[in-house]
């Protein structure tokens, strides 16, 4: 019998609204894969507003932040990357990634995974615990970026937390339904769509309020540790550049690239 789960255009296109499907351009499924987003990026860039979507069963050599690797087994986790092409300049490319967060967060909500929060810059999680995270990685080619991000989602928990390095959780234990990969990527891929073709003439601003209403750690004591140090103070949201505003005793100071934790 086949596993009701297992990867499929066919259940993939089940969940998809009619409506967005001239602007899938193509969906990729494969069963092992080093990493979907370096896959997507040895291909032709997809054409303009559309996307190709790249799932995958097991990825041997995921990427996550800073040169981290993720962590997966074989059906464990969403493996889901996707391509697109913007065609001029991007304002505020730096904070697109928490955009992309708030839509995963979304289209979990909507596929009724409900109470997952954001962690900046790139994390997902449920009560405190990792549950996915987020990679966007941008090439220009021209005059026009082209764009891979990579969402990674828990689905079982059956990995170490020692391998992990950290609290780590699963969509298994936020809801007692079966999880359907194939409906959770429809859904995200038709989110993603919307945010890609607004993005250019909003840029972040548009999800800035969402995104901290969303902070796993908004107005909560945090630490921060950088490259040059480790700082204390509240955590006060994000700016429009995405970057991180931490109010200390030196006052408000914005972090654009640091590990935090909890007090």
């Amino acid at each position: 019998m086949n596993n009701p789960d297992q990867l499929s255009s066919r259940e993939f296109l089940r969940h998809f609204s009619p409506a967005y499907k001239n602007r899938l351009q193509d969906l990729i499924i494969l069963q092992e894969v080093a990493s979907t987003n370096d896959h997507l990026f040895t291909l032709d860039s997809p054409e303009p507003s559309k996307a190709i979507v790249c799932m995958a069963e097991e990825q041997t050599a995921g990427k996550g932040t800073k040169g981290r690797k993720w962590q997966s087994e074989l059906g464990a986790s969403l493996i889901y990357s996707i391509a697109y092409v913007f065609e001029s300049d991007i304002k505020d490319l730096s904070a697109l990634s928490l955009a992309i967060g708030v839509v995963v967060q979304q289209s979990l909500e909507e596929c009724s995974y409900n109470g997952v929060q954001l962690k900046w810059p790139n994390d997902l999680q449920y009560q405190f615990k990792k549950l996915g995270g987020v990679l966007v990685e941008v090439k220009k080619v021209g005059k026009n970026f082209h764009l891979v991000c990579g969402i990674g989602i828990n689905i079982k928990s059956s990995l170490d937390a020692k391998t992990i390095g950290q609290p780590f959780t699963a969509l298994e234990h936020i809801s007692n339904q079966q999880v359907s990969r194939n409906k959770i990527a429809a859904v995200l891929t038709q989110g993603l769509l919307n945010l890609f073709s607004l993005y250019p003439q909003s840029g972040f601003k548009h999800w800035q309020a969402q995104w901290q209403l969303l902070h796993a750690y908004q107005d909560k004591k945090i630490r921060v540790q950088q490259s040059t140090g480790e700082l204390n103070g509240v955590a006060r949201g994000v700016d429009v550049d995405g970057a991180l505003l931490l109010e200390s005793d030196s006052g408000l100071q914005k972090i654009i690239s640091a590990d935090v934790f909890a007090y």
